[in-house]
């Protein structure tokens, strides 16, 4: 079991905490939402980040806006060290949306797409899981 930090609470923060949550401890931040844990408090608790956080398009449709992502990176980057040059002892990978408002839970743990053994290991507790 590990323990799981989601930042943003919303729509895809729930599927992420709902999925992760059957095998392992899920911890959450959102300041829009009652309930959500100190930041300080999930970054010393947790192993992993999931950061689920709104990235809006631009108004000239020239790509999307990553300011509230790097935002938090910067954040929690900084508390857990080996973080010199923006991050580079730090795994992340970005999963653009997939997720359906309606079935968010079911789209996540069902992905047409997928980063590999660490989702499998978090989500199911074993590798391999959809070989």
């Amino acid at each position: 079991m590990s323990v799981i930090g989601v930042i943003g609470y919303g729509v895809v923060g729930m599927a992420t905490a709902e999925a992760f949550g059957k095998i392992n401890q899920v911890l959450w931040h959102d300041p829009f939402k009652k309930g959500s844990i100190p930041l300080a408090k999930l970054i010393s608790s947790c192993e992993y980040f999931f950061f689920c956080l709104p990235t809006p398009m631009f108004s000239d449709y020239s790509g999307i806006d990553l300011s509230l992502v790097d935002t938090m990176m910067d954040k929690v980057a900084s508390k857990i060290g080996g973080t010199e040059k923006k991050y580079p002892k730090v795994r992340f990978a970005m999963n653009p949306e997939f997720l359906t408002e309606v079935n968010a839970p079911w789209d996540f743990t069902h992905p047409d797409r997928r980063d590999g053994e660490i989702y499998e290991q978090l989500l199911y507790g074993h590798q391999n899981y959809f070989c």
